[in-house]
């Protein structure tokens, strides 16, 4: 009888002092473990997944959104293993994918290999493997490629016997600036197209498209004159029908040849994007708008149909998979290394933040979590990379925590909420059902910023805050460049990881209580110092899969 009337008192004591957005984290998965809410979603048509192979490239495109690079040696952290390759197959097939889009985040054809051992495994009805294409200077050696390409997809074509494999080359003056010869940019590019027109124009499911940046249709009319081609708008399923893009046209050469050309927005990546520049910052902003609300149709995470809907997943070179696209929670850690197709969607539907954001759309979610945090959902967009949409807008716990209890709440008002387990316990029942006053409140009160989270989760980080306090009382960088040199000595990502959240602190991402305005005002002094002792340009940390979990 004492030990309930004690259990009681402190039930009692623990609502009375709750505040939930004092240690977020855990009272997120405290809750998402407690709730069951089914889903309304169908997945019976045909889904899409964008698969990206490898972080690297040595082409260093100024404009690539991933900041694409060779600094980093081959790794199955940046780069897919042949296992890894076969699940992505085997989870292609499961998932009832019919459009496969083997991508960007670097360049997939410096793994050739990989590369043919995807044409050959992929059951979807369309596979585009885009490349730059940079291989085709030599005509032997392009030949080659494109044969070993063919020969991949004869040898699969009982994967699907209806299927498609599609050689998507990439073709703007960032590309052609970086590959072509300076007296003859476009060589490479009639190399590919002659080899593709001579051997393989006749083949059977495999065909040739260029993929180009909108504003470039004069660089695609330059290609079609020099190829004595003529150039046609044409309505391309890939544009109109499968992921809408700006604008589609057609280059038919003299021998009836037809080229399908797409054209894509430009778009203004910055992975610190600074949220004082008003006016770059409204352009930012409309484009991600537009490719989500307009495009998308406010439904990132669904393939739409006519009559149903797909999935739409993103799977990133070190196996991490996105089972809604922009839809994500970054805490909740999903992968083709350990998780079948089933285990990856009970992971994506069972938590209530996505389950929320896929039925309910973007602008849902960036409503509910501007309640609170208007700065997120501004920084989110002003990245200007759709697959870094939801760890951007959720990279504060108090945002995850805060998003979640909300879908929770309007699933409830819904009728939708399942089950409570019995075990939930009185604290975290009344934070369900907490009014909206309260959890403003209550978020409002809480001091956990971004500077506390990086405390409590990123090892060595108290010790370079020390250096960073002391370089700001005393001005004497020694301590601040011994603390961080140590710690690169260990991972450089980390110091890197470091430098970016000093930045984007002074670009206005977050609202900082823990530091006093001292030590902001020697951020600009700490990240040059680092910079150019330690990283020395490099950036290691700002590549899609280091910031996924965090």
């Amino acid at each position: 009888m004492d030990i309930q009337k004690n259990k009681l008192l402190e039930d009692k004591l623990m609502i009375e002092d709750i505040n939930p957005f004092h240690s977020p984290r855990r009272w997120r998965h405290t809750i998402i473990n407690a709730v069951n809410i089914p889903t309304t979603l169908r997945f019976t048509r045909r889904g899409f997944i964008c698969a990206l192979v490898t972080s690297r490239c040595q082409l260093g495109c100024t404009t690539c959104m991933f900041a694409s690079n060779m600094a980093e040696k081959r790794s199955e952290t940046n780069t897919m293993t042949p296992d890894r390759v076969n699940a992505l197959l085997k989870f292609v097939k499961d998932s009832n994918t019919g459009y496969f889009l083997v991508s960007g985040g670097g360049e997939g054809f410096l793994e050739l290999p990989l590369m043919y051992k995807l044409i050959e495994g992929s059951s979807a009805d369309i596979t585009w493997m885009v490349t730059s294409g940079f291989w085709a200077h030599n005509e032997e050696k392009t030949k080659r490629i494109l044969s070993e390409c063919r020969a991949a997809h004869e040898r699969g074509v009982s994967n699907n016997p209806d299927r498609e494999i599609v050689i998507r080359l990439s073709v703007d003056q960032h590309h052609v600036g970086r590959i072509g010869l300076p007296q003859d940019p476009l060589s490479y590019v009639r190399q590919i197209i002659g080899v593709f027109e001579q051997e393989h124009s006749r083949a059977s499911g495999f065909s040739l498209m260029l993929h180009s940046l909108d504003g470039e249709q004069d660089l695609i009319n330059i290609l079609a004159k020099q190829l004595g081609g003529s150039v046609h708008l044409v309505d391309e399923k890939m544009h109109s029908d499968i992921k809408v893009t700006e604008q589609s046209m057609q280059i038919r050469l003299p021998s009836g040849f037809l080229i399908p050309v797409t054209f894509a927005k430009l778009l203004l990546s910055d992975m610190a994007a600074d949220l004082r520049d008003e006016a770059l910052l409204a352009q930012r902003i409309r484009i991600w708008e537009t490719d989500a609300y307009i495009n998308e149709r406010d439904l990132t995470g669904l393939q739409l149909h006519e009559d149903g809907y797909g999935h739409d997943m993103l799977v990133i070179y070190d196996g991490r998979v996105a089972g809604g696209w922009q839809c994500e929670m970054p805490d909740v850690p999903i992968s083709i290394d350990e998780h079948d197709y089933g285990q990856v969607m009970q992971r994506t539907l069972s938590d209530p933040g996505v389950l929320a954001t896929l039925e309910k759309g973007q602008r849902y979610r960036f409503a509910v979590i501007g309640e609170i945090n208007f700065r997120a959902c501004t920084r989110a967009k002003a990245v200007n990379i759709r697959d870094y949409t939801s760890p951007v807008l959720l990279e504060e716990d108090r945002v995850k925590l805060y998003y979640t209890i909300r879908a929770i709440q309007d699933f409830r008002s819904e009728g939708r909420l399942e089950t409570i387990s019995d075990s939930i316990g009185p604290a975290c029942l009344q934070i369900i059902e907490a009014t909206r006053e309260q959890l403003l409140t209550w978020y409002m009160q809480s001091n956990y910023d971004i500077i506390m989270q990086y405390r409590q989760q990123h090892s060595g980080f108290l010790a370079f805050e020390g250096a960073l306090i002391q370089f700001s009382e005393d001005k004497n960088v020694e301590k601040l460049l011994n603390i961080t040199l140590e710690a690169s000595k260990h991972n450089l990502k980390v110091v890197d990881q470091w430098r970016l959240l000093l930045l984007r602190i002074n670009h206005n991402w977050y609202e900082v209580i823990s530091w006093e305005k001292e030590i902001l005002s020697i951020i600009d002094q700490a990240i040059a110092c680092i910079d150019a002792n330690i990283l020395k340009g490099k950036r290691p940390y700002e590549g899609l899969s280091m910031q996924s979990l965090r």
